[in-house]
Order: C-alpha cells, then structure tokens, then sequence
C-alpha cells in the first residue's frame, strides 16, 4: 500500500513532463518549417552582397576580358568622392527622399484620414486611391512622359487652349529647372497610396471609445488628431516611413524610363548613377561601391531608426 503513493507520483509526472515538451514541440514546429526558407534567403542575401562588396574592390571592365578581378583596393571609394557627378547624385538622392517620402506620407496620412471617415462609397474610393499603386510602374512613367510630352502632350495642349501660346512645344522633362521636380511630383503621385492604405490599417485600430471619451472631456477634431490619433499612430508610421526611405534611396523606375537622369544630370540619382557606371561604362567595380555605400549607409540609418523607435516607445 505503501508504494502506490510513490508510482503514481511518479507517473503523473513523467504524464506531466511529457506534456509540457510536447506543448513546446508544437510552438517550434511553425519556426521549423519556416527555418529552412529564411536561411536559404539570408544566405543568397549574404553571398550577393559579399561578392559586390568584393567586386567594388576590383577593376571590372567585361570589355577588357585580359583585366578581369585586378585588385585595386579603395581606388574606386577614392575616385568616387572627387567625382562631380557622383556628388551631385548625391545631393539629388538626398533631396528625392526629404521631399518625396514626406511628400507621399502626408498624401498618404490626408487620404487615410479622408476615408477613415463613415461616408458613403467610401470603398470605391479606396479602390480609385489604389489604382497609382495598382499600375505596373514602366507603365505610370510611360503615362506620365507623354502628360509632358512637347507639341501633342496634354499638358502643353491644355495650355495652348488656354492662350499660352509659347508652352505649345515646352519640353518640361528637357528642362533642368522643370525635370527633377516633376519626377518627384510623380514619385509621390506613386507612394501616396501606400502610406494611405497602410495608415487607413492603422487608424481603424485606435478603439472609437477613445474618440467618444475625448469629444465628452470637449476635445475638437484638431485635439483628437494631436492627443489621440498621432501617438497611436506612431509605430505603424515609423515602419512606413523606414520602409518609405528604403524605397526611395532605391528607387530606378520613375527616373530612369521619364529622363534617365537628365538633362545633363539634372534629375541624377544614385542608382542611375551606378546603372550608368556598371552597364554603359562597363566599369563593374566602380558600380558596386556605389551599391556598398548605398547598403551601408542604408544600414545604418535603419538601426539607428529602429533603435530611435523602440527607445520612443519604452519611455512612452
């Protein structure tokens, strides 16, 4: 009698023992079937940026095959920064991202807040709000280069009807002054939707209570919008914005197919930049440390970002 105590002790533990690994096998096993992809992923992603890193640090002209991977080391980080017209695609990325991703998340906060509003049809808003990022981008550049087409462009066609005469055959994509800005107006035009439809997610899960608190305690809408709205929607526009400036320091599309970085490098970024460098000029090692400057500089802005939100976050 003595020892029945003792037995099932012992197996009401092992039962319980048992369990718990199975419980904490079952947690795993999601983390194990995605493990495979995600370092398959982050291995392509280390080699393919191990290998340009060591390319930037080679003379790599594929039109001289008897020179492949001579070793020049920082040559081309030198050659890099007394380079006029790499410094002045760097001052148009600069530019392109303060104004561009600013831009499209203003665009963008105004729409979500237009239709987080109870109106009616307001689904067929959203879906108009979504066609700038429904449409393939080769094709909205394409659009939008012939809006500013000279001589049969509607634009010019539009102002000749009004009596602007001497706008009929202005080329605006031509013009030093006009090109950059319009590339970025359509940047924007691009991005708004994005931030829209991504703050639209973000404002419809703040509780309408608090809303209903606040016009009670006699808040305006301007009250609601500082004390209410901004700080719940701070971490979704934090990403968005990260996300935004990543996109914007790689943006190619928009630029390349609308002016190619022209005229006369007027609209030049640091990707047409490395294109420019990497195909037509052929000089492969020169191209990728571009692209290595671009990532590193990247990286860092991102860490510090992340490291700047959760910090924001942790002290309320």
């Amino acid at each position: 009698m003595a020892t029945r105590p003792v037995e099932v002790s012992v197996s009401s533990g092992k039962v319980v023992q048992r369990s718990a690994f199975a419980g904490l096998g079952r947690k795993l096993i999601p983390y194990g079937m995605l493990f495979p992809a995600v370092a398959l992923l982050i291995l392509l992603n280390l080699i393919a940026s191990g290998f340009g890193v060591y390319l930037s640090f080679l003379d790599w002209n594929y039109f001289r095959p008897n020179q492949l991977f001579d070793w020049v080391g920082l040559r081309h980080y030198a050659a890099l920064v007394t380079d006029p017209i790499f410094l002045t695609a760097v001052e148009h990325t600069v530019v392109w991202s303060a104004v561009v991703v600013p831009g499209g998340f203003l665009v963008g906060l105004y729409l979500a807040l237009l239709l987080n509003e109870d109106v009616r049809g307001k689904w067929l808003f959203r879906t108009l709000i979504l066609l700038p990022w429904a449409v393939p981008l080769v094709v909205a550049a394409v659009t939008w280069s012939f809006f500013f087409s000279p001589g049969n462009g509607p634009l010019n066609d539009a102002l000749f009807k009004l009596g602007q005469y001497n706008l009929k055959y202005m080329n605006w994509l031509g013009s030093e002054t006009f090109a950059f800005p319009i590339v970025m107006g359509v940047q924007i035009w691009r991005t708004a939707p994005f931030f829209a439809i991504t703050l639209l997610a973000g404002l419809q899960s703040i509780p309408p209570d608090l809303y209903d608190a606040a016009e009670i305690d006699g808040a305006d809408s301007v009250g609601r919008f500082r004390f209410i709205t901004l700080p719940l929607l701070r971490p979704v526009a934090a990403v968005v914005l990260l996300q935004g400036l990543i996109w914007s320091f790689f943006n190619f599309t928009t630029v390349f197919v609308m002016t190619q970085g022209g005229p006369a490098h007027a609209s030049e970024l640091l990707t047409i930049y490395l294109w420019r460098q990497a195909f037509p000029l052929a000089d492969v090692g020169s191209g990728s440390a571009v692209g290595t400057i671009l990532v590193l500089f990247l990286s860092i802005v991102g860490t510090f970002w992340v490291i700047g939100v959760m910090r924001k976050e942790t002290t309320g």
